[in-house]
């Protein structure tokens, strides 16, 4: 009997052992499954964090940008050219058939050339002009002042239309003209083609028809067209 209590003593440790380890087993694992779902919650909540960052930053910029886009397109729209300080209602839009440059031959054959755009005569560029302003500005009598405003529109041409041999035709002078009757240029249809009319006078007669290429300008040099008003022919 003496020899058994070493034997049950070492049993009695064993089984404690055992109890220790498998009572510490469950909890260990489902602490550490805590751990797992703790660190996956903190990686997804970190992870929609993100997502939620880079929207609003995406959000601001796609605004910034729907912004800056509607700014130019209304800085572009409300372009038209006007400068009412000094009379300038906007441009004068001219049509489309009178656009691009045309040609016309003097006595000798030698070209000329026109061109025309949406806005321009040459180098001038074709404003609506302000009646009003124009009757103060001419009124000036500060000459220093008056060659200032000069300057300041001396590529600026007042454009309307006015009446050349029963048709509409366009009319152009100065900015501040107080003399002269200005210039008329007109697109109409001759002997089956189109030509630039270009005319003057206080009763309008042409001075100069113009082509569309250089060859038309040579084959027409004293061509006059029976529905046209001409200078009177000098003895």
């Amino acid at each position: 009997m003496k020899n058994r209590k070493p034997l049950y003593v070492i049993s009695a440790i064993v089984v404690v052992v055992l109890a220790i380890v498998v009572l510490n087993l469950p909890k260990n694992e489902s602490q550490k499954a805590s751990e797992v779902t703790k660190t996956q919650s903190s990686s997804a909540s970190s992870s929609e964090k993100h997502v939620k960052k880079n929207r609003k930053k995406q959000h601001a910029v796609n605004t910034e940008s729907h912004q800056s886009s509607k700014r130019t397109t209304e800085n572009t729209s409300n372009n038209n050219g006007a400068d009412p300080k000094y009379g300038n209602l906007g441009y004068f839009n001219i049509p489309n058939e009178y656009w691009g440059t045309w040609y016309s031959a003097d006595d000798d054959g030698n070209i000329q050339s026109m061109t025309i755009n949406q806005h321009s005569i040459g180098e001038n560029t074709t404003y609506k002009e302000n009646p009003q302003y124009w009757q103060s500005a001419t009124a000036i009598k500060d000459q220093n002042e008056l060659n200032r405003l000069k300057e300041y529109t001396k590529n600026w041409i007042a454009t309307d239309y006015l009446n050349l041999a029963g048709k509409p035709a366009i009319h152009c002078l100065t900015w501040l003209s107080t003399m002269g009757f200005g210039e008329y240029y007109q697109v109409r249809q001759e002997e089956g083609q189109s030509v630039l009319i270009y005319a003057g006078a206080q009763d309008p007669v042409v001075y100069a028809t113009y082509y569309k290429t250089p060859e038309l300008a040579k084959q027409n040099i004293d061509k006059k067209y029976s529905d046209l008003p001409y200078p009177p022919v000098l003895d």
